[in-house]
């Protein structure tokens, strides 16, 4: 799965949990200004990589890149699937 697809499943899995994880497109826009290649992403797309970077669920590639169509390893999604974890039960 890439990146931002992973990012988009997180959200939505907060919000089944009974998370509301919400974002208006310009604050989304403000969080992800850090790094320089989100500039290309769909509203949606934006708003759900800054829930998850804004959580301290995604946390970028390195050197201001988040390299969103990026596939994720085993080793980055379990490293995701815990620091889900650790926001769903308020540990973050």
């Amino acid at each position: 799965m890439s990146r931002i697809a992973t990012a988009q499943l997180i959200v939505n899995a907060l919000s089944d949990v009974g998370m509301q994880p919400f974002l208006t497109v310009a604050d989304a826009r403000e969080a992800l200004a850090d790094f320089a290649d989100l500039g290309n992403l769909t509203d949606a797309e934006a708003v759900a990589m800054a829930i998850t970077v804004e959580l301290g669920i995604f946390q970028g590639a390195g050197d201001g890149l988040m390299n969103p169509s990026q596939t994720l390893q085993r080793s980055q999604m379990a490293s995701l699937a815990v620091r889900m974890q650790d926001v769903i039960l308020g540990i973050h």
